[in-house]
């Protein structure tokens, strides 16, 4: 997990017979100090380490997929500001709605 851009990607396999699966679990952080409590909790809990991702990292929940393409669920964290307005919300509105 690192807000400096380093890959967060976390990975768990899950096997079952010969079948494997990777899963990545996307936190989408809102600037707000609570993002990484909950990527703790999020760890603990699946016992795989969220993919933390800023609202505005990327032009487009689309452009976010492409480079992400093995989300299998995502956690919006609380953040400043109000869902109303689109630059505080980022590429959340688009992920609630997809």
């Amino acid at each position: 997990l690192d807000r400096q851009g380093e890959p967060g990607t976390s990975q768990i396999l899950i096997a079952r017979g010969l079948a494997v699966a990777t899963m990545t679990i996307l936190l989408l952080d809102n600037y707000d100090s609570y993002t990484y409590n909950l990527a703790e909790l999020i760890h603990s809990v699946a016992g795989v380490a969220p993919l933390v991702v800023m609202n505005d990292a990327f032009p487009s929940w689309d452009a976010l997929l492409d480079e992400h393409a093995h989300v299998c669920a995502v956690v919006i964290s609380p953040g400043p500001g109000s869902a109303d307005r689109g630059s505080d919300f980022g590429l959340c509105a688009a992920a609630y709605f997809s």
